[in-house]
């Protein structure tokens, strides 16, 4: 048995590796996730508003506030979206942005995302005679978080009869109530223009199987992940050297040799990717200190 739990503990510190590989993977989401984004967007800003009722445009803005700085008052809320060169390019920023938010808040940074509204982690240790993870982490939070490790890895242990090819247990339990909050977010911004094709959400969910896969290897680490999105970084200002943030690829000319601070002091306009802090050691000791893992990666507006 004891040697059972050692080869357990061994398979949990080898899942997601060190803090280098961990900012490889997410490097990896989220190209996939920008890349869906730049081929799938629509054409312009303004055919995603164009003909859409009060409604319509009321529920898109919900949807845009999570990941875009709107401006003062519905007239000029997405002004700066519409403008010049921009009602071509912040298309593909904003999917790409709506689509991280979604997969970072419904998969990677919650552990136990298998589980839906009807099943949560205290209700299923309940019924497996367990401890919760609520009273385990009122006694010892090192032991909490190795407790929230071992629980993920037997979530996630394929069935013995798994087949070459077939989806994870964790996928096959999940993807209903993952796919539909993802796409209700991705079609908000096709509404009224050119419909998303059927292959487009076949790779979506392959970009879905994919985060759900990272999320149980970053969790069944005694680490912890914390994000930071729009929200967090609303009162933030940019700096070249910012550890938190990193300027969208289409700044760059404004990053020559002997001008690399012109956008400084600009603030987030679009969150195209939010920054992913990492708390904890592999030893779970540490957790008051992050490390950052991936920046933020923002569309800069001059304030």
């Amino acid at each position: 048995m004891r040697g059972t739990i050692r080869k357990q503990e061994a398979q949990i510190r080898q899942a997601a590796g060190d803090d280098n590989t961990v900012r490889a993977d997410l490097e990896s989401l989220h190209g996939r996730i920008k890349s869906w984004a730049k081929e799938h967007a629509v054409d312009s800003m303004s055919d995603a508003i164009n003909g859409r009722s009060p409604d319509e445009q009321v529920a898109l803005m919900r949807f845009l506030a999570q990941v875009v700085r709107l401006g003062p008052g519905p007239e000029n809320a997405i002004e700066h979206l519409v403008s010049g060169p921009m009602n071509k390019r912040s298309p593909a920023m904003c999917l790409q942005g709506l689509l991280a938010h979604v997969v970072y808040a419904e998969i990677i940074t919650r552990p136990f995302f298998v589980l839906d509204e009807t099943l949560s982690i205290d209700h299923l240790s309940c019924h497996l005679n367990m401890p919760t993870l609520t009273t385990t982490a009122q006694v010892n939070e090192s032991e909490a978080h190795l407790w929230r490790a071992k629980t993920l890895r037997l979530l996630s242990a394929p069935p013995p009869n798994r087949q070459p090819g077939e989806a994870s247990f964790m996928f096959n339990n999940s993807a209903k109530h993952l796919f539909k909050p993802t796409t209700a977010a991705i079609t908000a911004l096709h509404q009224g223009a050119t419909p998303i094709p059927p292959t487009a959400f076949t790779e979506l969910e392959s970009i879905i199987q994919h985060a759900g896969d990272l999320s149980t290897r970053l969790w069944s680490r005694k680490t912890v992940l914390r994000t930071c999105g729009l929200i967090n970084l609303w009162g933030e200002r940019f700096a070249a050297r910012s550890e938190l943030m990193r300027a969208h690829p289409l700044h760059q000319r404004f990053e020559d040799e002997g001008d690399t601070g012109k956008c400084d002091g600009w603030a987030p306009g679009i969150v195209t990717h939010p920054a992913v802090l990492g708390f904890g050691s592999g030893d779970g000791r540490d957790y008051d200190t992050p490390r950052v893992w991936m920046r933020a990666e923002v569309w800069l507006m001059e304030m």
